[in-house]
């Protein structure tokens, strides 16, 4: 069974970016808006959903996902991407680690031709 991930509910289900083109999306996302707190702001103004479902996105937020420091959620990257003209096959390329909403362990991924294999660690 082949899954993608626009397959994946994208306000339940929290990634990891590899560091390169994390480093390269959050950086020229941040570059666009002018500094973290305006790329907040940015996120907090829009008419997407997770707007509605977050407290706040503060800059310190901001700062916590630019410094990889946090799985952040699909919708969060996608509305990034899309905003910095990545397809949504680029930014699948590039996961690492993939988070259900209420689970405790990540699931590692691997790509094959494009599809994912996923590896679910067992503690």
């Amino acid at each position: 069974m082949e899954v993608n991930l626009w397959d994946l509910p994208e306000d339940k289900i929290y990634v990891k970016l590899n560091d390169t083109f994390h480093k390269k999306l959050f950086t020229s996302a941040i570059k666009h808006a002018g500094s973290q707190s305006a790329l907040s702001e940015m996120l907090r103004t829009s008419n997407k959903k997770f707007n509605k479902d977050m407290k706040s996105v503060s800059q310190k937020e901001i700062s916590r996902w630019f410094n990889n420091y946090n799985l952040i959620r699909l919708d969060i990257i996608n509305f990034i991407s899309k905003l910095m003209g990545y397809s949504v096959k680029d930014v699948q390329k590039n996961i690492e680690v993939l988070k259900g909403l209420k689970t405790s362990e990540p699931i590692l991924i691997l790509t094959f031709r494009s599809s994912w294999i996923l590896i679910w660690q067992i503690s």
